[in-house]
């Protein structure tokens, strides 16, 4: 069985395989006392409901993460959806230039 390498860095050319970024990233949660169990793909999510939050369009999203289909991207939209009390109408803008 080969492990999976994530990444490759510095001039050294390293190697940090998924098990090592998996508990990197539990180490990290805990000291960051975070309660709840921690993944890589819940950094993922975080990262990528944060961006649309932000405002990023949801194609960029697509593209970083790496997604083929923009579905399983809008998953992310679901997370969401309390940004979009935020959001307001040309409509109730008040300076009286609707038409």
């Amino acid at each position: 069985m080969f492990a999976q390498i994530l990444f490759v860095r510095g001039a050294k050319r390293r190697k940090i395989y998924l098990v090592q970024f998996q508990q990197i990233v539990e180490i990290g949660g805990k000291r960051a006392k975070i309660h709840m169990h921690i993944t890589a793909h819940t950094l993922r999510h975080s990262y990528a409901t944060h961006l649309l939050e932000k405002g990023i369009e949801i194609r960029v999203i697509q593209k970083l993460l790496g997604y083929n289909s923009i579905k399983t991207t809008m998953i992310y939209t679901q997370v969401s959806e309390p940004t979009m009390l935020h959001v307001s109408s040309p409509f109730d803008d008040d300076n009286g230039d609707h038409l």
